[in-house]
């Protein structure tokens, strides 16, 4: 195996360098070449190309900023979540490829595999030093060179580096295949969901302003004491894809009155909001403080009339046909746009007699029960393999792969 070293990260370098500043936002002229950005570099040390943009360079740039094969990346700042991933640059491509100003591109000397670097850099005990560096606030951070540069990396031989990373590689494969496998059964099971609610929702008659209230008035509650507490729900206490939600802050209603959305117990709450109305944001409003709900303005209130469920009305507006059509229908501009009130109005459903609705009802939680607990279940087994693969990255740098 041979033996291994410790080396700074200043001392395996052969060449540093900062991306190439571009606002994409505002070029006028045609693009022509790749413009790779931070969230082309992926948690697990990959690139994904499927969301690039272009930009123009000049010859200069071209020959400076052009990537070659084998070239380290590393995300120096931005988002918390994107600073200090790696990545090995190993496409080819007829066309030079650019890098943005946020990360930086490293050349090693010989005798030190990238690939092997990229590996060290997700090892858990490395993450944690690169914690310790990172500056920045909660939301936006940074990892310097003057930080990075002296932060400590182990090296046996090139051999044995290209022998762990041939090695990783073919385990990595074979777990990722599971994973992939592991993350389409999930997929099946929410669409088998989908689909049971397609079917018994299908064919409707009745428009949802025939069969609810849509938006029941804040004047119902006009004349109760000021300081009556009442819950209050913010859009992240709403879940979704799940009936039952839980208001963590109480108010007094004065507080609440002007500004937000009225509802009470027996109510179905819709977020009408991109992109919550698309991810299924609603819920079935019980156990209230004082039987009286407030929320975020950006909710639809729907009150089912006499002889339909309330469990119902939630089933009808959580069904795959019913969001992607709300969404085609959306108002407004960029990340404001809303599911207009005339568009639940006219949203026609079924409303069969009382005993049918139960029974459906029963059948469709059914359902939900059981793939959420397969769900839980698979998702127990994408943790166990990503644990395994952490598992195997501490090994592997410690020598014992």
């Amino acid at each position: 195996m041979g033996k291994w070293e410790e080396k700074i990260f200043d001392e395996l370098k052969e060449d540093n360098l900062i991306g190439l500043v571009r606002n994409t936002k505002q070029q006028s002229f045609e693009f022509e070449f790749d413009y790779l950005k931070m969230n082309n570099i992926t948690n697990d040390g990959n690139l994904n190309l499927l969301s690039m943009v272009k930009v123009n360079a000049s010859k200069d740039e071209l020959e400076k900023y052009a990537l070659q094969k084998r070239d380290f990346l590393f995300n120096t700042r931005n988002s918390v979540e994107l600073v200090g991933k790696t990545a090995v640059y190993d496409i080819e491509s007829a066309k030079p490829m650019l890098f943005n100003n946020n990360i930086m591109r490293s050349r090693f000397k010989k005798g030190y595999d990238p690939y092997f670097i990229n590996y060290q850099f997700k090892s858990s005990e490395f993450q944690e030093r690169l914690e310790k560096i990172k500056s920045g606030t909660t939301s936006v951070a940074a990892i310097y060179y003057k930080s990075l540069k002296n932060i400590k990396l182990k090296f046996p031989p090139l051999i044995e580096q290209q022998r762990i990373v041939a090695k990783l590689d073919g385990l990595f494969a074979k777990i990722d295949k599971a994973i992939g496998l592991l993350e389409a059964n999930i997929l099946h099971t929410q669409a088998l969901m989908g689909s049971v609610l397609d079917e018994i929702y299908s064919d409707g008659d009745i428009m949802l302003k025939d069969a609810c209230i849509l938006g029941p008035k804040k004047s119902e509650v006009r004349d109760l004491d000021d300081n009556l507490e009442v819950s209050f729900l913010p859009m992240r206490d709403l879940n979704e894809h799940d009936i039952n939600f839980v208001p963590n802050e109480i108010k007094k209603i004065s507080e609440v009155y002007k500004g937000y959305t009225y509802f009470a117990d027996g109510d179905v709450v819709l977020a009408k909001v991109t992109p919550c109305f698309e991810n299924g944001k609603a819920g079935l409003a019980k156990d209230l403080t004082n039987g009286i709900g407030f929320g975020s303005s950006e909710y639809h209130v729907l009150r089912a009339k006499e002889n339909v469920l309330p469990e119902w009305i939630y089933f009808a507006v959580l069904t795959e046909q019913f969001r992607v059509t709300g969404k085609e229908n959306m108002t407004g501009a960029g990340g404001l746009k809303r599911v207009p009130r005339p568009f639940l109005e006219e949203w026609k459903i079924p409303v069969p007699e009382l005993s049918i609705q139960k029974k459906q009802i029963k059948r469709i939680v059914q359902i939900q029960e059981e793939t959420k607990n397969l769900e839980s279940s698979i998702q127990e087994k994408l943790n166990h393999l990503k644990a395994l693969k952490s598992s195997l990255l501490d090994q592997a740098f410690k020598g014992e792969l």
